[in-house]
């Protein structure tokens, strides 16, 4: 359970693995989280009830998708997890990521869980609630209700993803040519190390190889420490 974690980092996927890595996490014995619910949804095709409804089908989804939370005590085994699955291109879980800010890899206190833990435990009750309604109507009312506290909570989300993406964009850092970095929140970069060819404060100029330089945010760059990488390798081996 995640209350009995006080200290957890930030993983990061795909939105359609978000539930895949955390019980694969799981089930290989680290106490991995995402906060998740159930959809309730039409089932496609033609076929009717006898009242002339179509059928329901319930679907896992994840609250916040493309994150996983995992205890800072595993950090060490899931940085070599992901290092390896980078180097060898597959592995034994979805692909992932830790995510990193900088040069630092952001925590989270058990307390700051606590919305996420209370809108899964809403989630569950409003998924209950519509299972035993008395009939379809209201059922249906308390699905809407739902659905309109969802909104609130996903402009919520919205709105601070994009005041932290301002406040990223911003930022200025200098990065010394020849200094080699990774590239986040990029997928067609991802996991291949480019070189700084110029810093241009809020930008840099990278190369992958080859005469072309890309322009990249530099919120985006963190770098590339070599001699790490090669130590968890020799550790693993």
């Amino acid at each position: 359970m995640p209350d009995a974690v006080t200290r957890w980092c930030i993983l990061r996927t795909s939105g359609g693995r978000t539930l895949a890595l955390a019980d694969s996490l799981v089930a290989a014995g680290i106490e991995a989280w995402t906060p998740r619910r159930t959809l309730r949804r039409e089932k496609p095709g033609r076929c009717r009830l006898i009242d002339g409804s179509k059928p329901v089908v319930e679907i896992e989804a994840p609250i916040l998708p493309t994150i996983v939370f995992a205890p800072v005590a595993a950090m060490a085994e899931l940085a070599t997890i992901a290092m390896d699955q980078r180097i060898e291109g597959a592995g034994p879980h979805p692909a992932f990521s830790l995510f990193r800010d900088g040069d630092r890899y952001p925590l989270i206190g058990a307390s700051e869980l606590s919305g996420l833990r209370q809108a899964e435990q809403e989630e569950a009750a409003l998924l209950q609630a519509i299972r035993t309604a008395e009939s379809r109507a209201e059922a249906k009312r308390i699905h809407i209700a739902g659905l309109r506290r969802q909104a609130e909570r996903d402009r919520a989300a919205r709105r601070a993803a994009r005041e932290r993406l301002q406040a990223l964009r911003a930022e200025r850092r200098d990065f010394a040519p020849g200094l080699d970095v990774v590239v986040a929140e990029a997928p067609s970069l991802a996991g291949l190390v480019g070189t700084v060819v110029k810093g241009l404060g809020r930008k840099a100029l990278v190369s992958f190889g080859g005469s072309y330089a890309w322009e990249i945010e530099a919120w985006r760059l963190s770098p590339f420490h070599v001699d790490e990488a090669a130590a968890r390798k020799s550790t693993a081996a």
